[in-house]
């Protein structure tokens, strides 16, 4: 005889060890993308609201990271994303690199902690439409 019902205390306990991998396992590696990653980014939507969108591949300007490269990189972390990209980044650019920084990891860690509340509400449990049971 099956359960009929979704066994949702164990599909959350699940979800919360699996985030809880997810935050050790990324939390080591939130420096390496601050200074190399996030940087790429940083540096185009810097160039953009800055008015400098005709050295957005220019290598010594995106070497130079715009005034406040933050990360101190020696090594070229180029931003090869198409422009309007670069656009849509552009208001995190006002922001010094270190609140964009933090501001960029929010938001994707917000997005990510939201997906499994979004998915149950649309597709069941897991987002793939499995259900416990």
């Amino acid at each position: 005889m099956t359960e009929s019902r979704p066994r949702t205390v164990e599909a959350w306990i699940v979800i919360a060890g699996l985030v809880g991998l997810w935050v050790a396992l990324g939390s080591r590696t939130v420096e390496q993308a601050r200074t190399h990653d996030f940087l790429a980014l940083y540096t185009g939507a810097y160039l953009t609201s800055h008015g400098r969108t005709a050295e957005l591949y220019d290598a010594a300007a995106q070497l130079a990271g715009g005034e406040d490269p933050g990360a101190g990189n020696t090594e070229l972390v180029p931003f090869i994303r198409p422009p309007f990209y670069a656009a849509a980044l552009a208001p995190m650019g006002r922001l010094p690199y270190r609140a964009a920084s933090a501001f960029g990891l929010r938001r994707r860690f917000a997005i990510f902690a939201a997906w499994p509340g979004l998915a149950w509400r649309r597709f069941g449990i897991m987002g793939c439409g499995l259900r416990c049971g």
